[in-house]
């Protein structure tokens, strides 16, 4: 039978777990706010901060950024501010996370829905592929790959990680 101090330890291990795992998911749930209200410098700013400073955002279709500032520049584009100045949502799917040490990997679906003519229509649904990283005690994200669902073998692939974690 295991001692008082032995399962304390265990308590203590597994509930660093979830606050980990909670860190990640608030972490990656701050995103699509952040992206439905990237019309200014102060909130590109915030999006790009979700990122360690060598972090890199892949989105595929030629949209890659490395580092804070990049990625947050990444939104100030004609394309994204004519999605926000019309209305859209980024919503994040629940994401499955393999935590290992200081490092994770989650992975979760994505939807972007667009404002249009008084209606909102899923405009993007894709997987999401994230690499964080512990940085001074707070969670940040290294890298993440975004494909669309489209059933190419990019997005099949990132698909197929869940299996692999």
């Amino acid at each position: 039978m295991a001692t008082t101090e032995d399962r304390i330890a265990l308590l203590e291990t597994e509930l660093n777990k979830l606050k980990d795992c909670e860190a990640i998911r608030q972490l990656l749930a701050r995103y699509g706010p952040l992206a439905d209200s990237a019309d200014t410098d102060a909130r590109r700013r915030a999006a790009g901060e979700l990122f360690a400073e060598d972090g890199v955002y892949d989105l595929a279709e030629d949209w890659q950024g490395s580092g804070p500032k990049a990625i947050g520049e990444l939104l100030n584009n004609p394309d994204h501010l004519d999605l926000i100045g019309h209305g859209s949502a980024h919503v994040m799917g629940l994401p499955y996370i393999v935590l290992d040490g200081d490092q994770a990997s989650a992975l979760s679906y994505s939807r972007v829905y667009r404002h249009r003519n008084g209606v909102f229509n899923v405009w993007r649904v894709s997987i999401n592929y994230w690499q964080c990283v512990r940085v001074g005690g707070q969670w940040k994200v290294q890298r993440r790959s975004n494909r669309l669902l489209d059933g190419s073998a990019d997005a099949r692939a990132l698909l197929e990680k869940v299996d692999s974690q």
